[in-house]
């Protein structure tokens, strides 16, 4: 998908202009349109962005594959950890901090 934002967007060191088409990692793109921050620019909607807004239980977070924790972690305003231990633990610490039914991102 690729988004547009009214803002300038900061990602991964790269800075993107207001009004720029941009595409970023799935999980980034819908941060920040459920935030309200950017909008599809495409027009439609991934079958990601059909599902619940909950956030993944740490099970379901120590199951994805290391970029996919990585990703969940930056979008999350979290520096991932090199090893899969570690961003577990990082993610239940969230989790735990968040855990009552809202994204607080």
């Amino acid at each position: 998908m690729t988004i547009t934002s009214e803002w300038k967007i900061r990602h991964n060191g790269n800075e993107y202009p207001a009004g720029e088409a941009v595409t970023l990692p799935e999980a980034d793109e819908k941060r920040l349109v459920d935030s309200g921050l950017a909008e599809y620019t495409d027009g439609g909607e991934t079958e990601q962005d059909l599902t619940s807004d909950d956030p993944l239980t740490p099970d379901e977070f120590s199951k994805l594959k290391a970029d996919e924790q990585k990703v969940e972690l930056l979008a999350l305003s979290i520096e991932p950890a090199g090893n899969s231990e570690d961003r577990l633990k990082q993610y239940s610490e969230w989790f735990e901090a968040n855990s009552d039914g809202g994204l607080k991102v």
